[in-house]
């Protein structure tokens, strides 16, 4: 592709990222507290019935957990919305879209979460990223009591039980990065193809940051001009994926 001019980048919100991160992280840990004192307070060989009232409560506490992320989403949503949209119009005035009406009235009106779309998006996003929650503190406690129950099935000491325990402790804050992650990337890129079709773009080019994480089949993309509708991925959909879509101006309603 060639624009004339330096085609500005279309930011990924590290920022967020970071802060859900820090939000879900804060919660798993205290999820481990738990699950620690009551692997330790099992005195081995436990009940079967011993292991599920634990993990039953430990279940209980997590709703809560699972509760309070649901909470900071509207802030959330809000705060990825803005940041994305003055992106957008960096974006599109660099790439021959000043003059686009859709472009001309963001800059006019200002990111007020007054398009038609936001509300439905933000509700259908929000419902995604509740599932993700709830998946990824179903995944942690199935993960610790599944192991709880093999080590006191194969006849496992105390010491060993909280040994393997604490072992799998430390896998589930990767966890959780991971899920921030995929859940402001969703948002970020469904706020990306939006802006795109407000402004009766059909056709973008694909771009990447072009670093050593970029994966070789963005890489394969880079350039690649795309149709919105395509079955295709779209930059920021794959999970991890950091690429973002220069909208392609000339040939508008195409």
């Amino acid at each position: 592709m060639r624009v004339k001019g330096i085609v500005k980048q279309w930011r990924f919100p590290e920022a967020s990222e970071r802060e859900l991160a820090r939000n879900i992280k804060r919660a798993v840990s205290k999820l481990v507290d738990l699950m620690r004192r009551k692997t330790h307070a099992m005195k081995f060989d436990a009940t079967d019935q011993e292991i599920t009232d634990a993990q039953t409560e430990v279940e209980d506490y997590a709703k809560s957990l699972v509760a309070a992320l649901i909470g900071l989403l509207p802030a959330l949503a809000l705060t990825v919305y803005k940041f994305n949209s003055r992106q957008w119009v960096n974006v599109a005035k660099s790439s021959g879209g000043a003059k686009n009406p859709a472009v001309i009235l963001l800059i006019a009106a200002g990111a007020t979460q007054s398009e038609p779309w936001y509300q439905e998006s933000r509700e259908q996003w929000e419902s995604m990223s509740a599932e993700a929650f709830n998946k990824l503190f179903t995944n942690i406690i199935q993960d610790w009591a599944g192991n709880v129950r093999q080590a006191n099935f194969t006849d496992k000491t105390t010491a060993q039980v909280n040994e393997l325990a604490e072992k799998r402790f430390a896998v589930y804050s990767s966890w959780a990065s991971n899920r921030a992650t995929g859940i402001i990337g969703s948002w970020n890129s469904r706020l990306m193809r939006q802006r795109l079709k407000d402004a009766n773009v059909t056709h973008y080019f694909w771009h990447g940051m072009l670093d050593e994480r970029e994966r070789l089949q963005h890489l394969q993309w880079e350039g690649k001009r795309i149709a919105i509708n395509a079955i295709h991925d779209f930059p920021g959909e794959p999970y991890g994926c950091r690429c973002w879509a220069i909208p392609d101006f000339n040939k508008i309603g195409e």
